[in-house]
């Protein structure tokens, strides 16, 4: 599947980090549930899911990949049951905490870079992701240090 921004959102709890992590994170992981297992391969904007067996198959609808045809690109309207999509929100709070917990002195030489071609940075994917998720999520989208939960030990 071919991710890109959302164009709306009306899920309760939607990640501040949704858009950036939809268009720019790369993650891997092997799922399995209590009816499902599925490998997940996330390369930015590109979604793969490969299933041992597919729960709810009615549910997965416009993602398919056909081996003898099909097209690669457009736009394409899918959807997916609403427990695969708390498990990509899940997801994306995760990735935006570990964001949070960049060091100050790592933080100052991201803004250094950005400030340094802002021209660019405002052209560029990471940009329009997140000018999304202020769309969506207002200052919250900047406050990446409260998606991290303390640790175990922490608690």
């Amino acid at each position: 599947m071919a991710l890109d921004v959302l164009e709306s959102a009306n899920f309760p709890g939607l990640s501040p980090f949704m858009n950036r992590y939809m268009t720019r994170t790369v993650a891997t992981d092997l799922v399995a549930g209590k009816r499902s297992v599925f490998t997940y391969s996330k390369l930015c904007r590109a979604l793969i899911v490969g299933f041992v067996e597919v729960p709810q198959r009615n549910k997965w609808v416009g993602g398919k990949m056909h081996v003898r045809r099909g097209l690669v690109g457009g736009p394409i309207q899918f959807s997916w049951p609403e427990t695969f999509f708390n498990y990509m929100n899940e997801s994306a709070n995760k990735a935006g905490a570990v964001l949070g917990r960049m060091s100050e002195r790592q933080q100052g030489k991201l803004a250094d870079l950005m400030m340094g071609d802002i021209e660019s940075v405002a052209k560029s994917e990471v940009f329009r992701a997140m000018k999304q998720d202020v769309e969506f999520s207002g200052r919250a989208a900047f406050d990446l240090k409260a998606l991290n939960e303390p640790d175990e030990d922490e608690a």
